[in-house]
């Protein structure tokens, strides 16, 4: 949930806060990809993880390409801080969609 912390705190960004601010957000997808990896090939064959790992990350890379498409048009439109809280907002409630039971626990 680093992630849309420090986007929801970009639209208040100033120069004395940058470093902060790259800092949160490395340390957030220094900590969220190697986790997103590790799941999309829980269970999988070994012989299959390539593959899995392959659309996975095609599909990863394929949203983030249409999201900065479809925000820039909402940045055109409304400017970048309407932007950056939107994608922190999404990223919270992205939360909703996680799993909710723990690790080897019945779903």
């Amino acid at each position: 949930m680093l992630y849309g912390l420090v986007a929801c705190m970009t639209p208040l960004l100033r120069p004395s806060l940058l470093f902060a601010a790259g800092a949160g957000m490395g340390l957030a997808h220094g900590l969220l990809c190697p986790a997103l990896d590790a799941l999309a090939v829980e269970g999988v064959p070994r012989a299959h993880c390539g593959a899995v790992m392959t659309y996975f990350l095609g599909a990863f890379n394929a949203g983030f390409a249409l999201w900065v498409l479809g925000l820039g048009l909402v940045a055109k439109a409304h400017g970048y801080p309407v932007v950056f809280a939107a994608t922190g907002l999404l990223v919270w409630a992205s939360r909703l969609a996680l799993p909710k039971s723990g690790h080897g626990s019945a779903a």
